[in-house]
């Protein structure tokens, strides 16, 4: 079977694209009186796969997180910013420490600059 959304093949089998994590149309009839059980639609930066269909994020997939990354987002703005959207989805808690660092060091500047003259 072909996925629709970006033209992976995939088991005839597979729920959801490995590629694409995208949800495979069902053909198949169930003949049986209870009906299938399916996995929750995938959240934005989860993508589920044909051999597991809910499979668990691993913590440091999805960042812990750490000053390490503010002060990384306050020294150097651009690179903050630039990981920060990056990361959005993927490393949420490292994302936000970024983009506060960037924040905070574009905001000292604003002000330094109109305090100096």
């Amino acid at each position: 079977m072909q996925c629709p959304n970006c033209g992976s093949y995939v088991s005839d089998k597979a729920k959801f694209c490995t590629e694409c994590g995208m949800r495979m149309p069902q053909t198949q009839q169930h003949t049986t009186s209870v009906p299938p059980t399916t996995p929750p639609d995938p959240t934005p930066g989860e993508r589920y796969y044909a051999d597991d269909p809910a499979p668990k994020q691993n913590p440091t997939q999805q960042g812990q997180g750490s000053y390490a990354w503010a002060i990384l987002g306050f020294f150097f703005p651009f690179v903050g910013v630039i990981l920060a959207i990056i990361w959005r989805v993927t490393k949420p808690k490292s994302s936000r420490g970024l983009a506060i660092g960037a924040a905070a060091s574009i905001v000292l500047s604003v002000l330094t600059t109109l305090a100096i003259g």
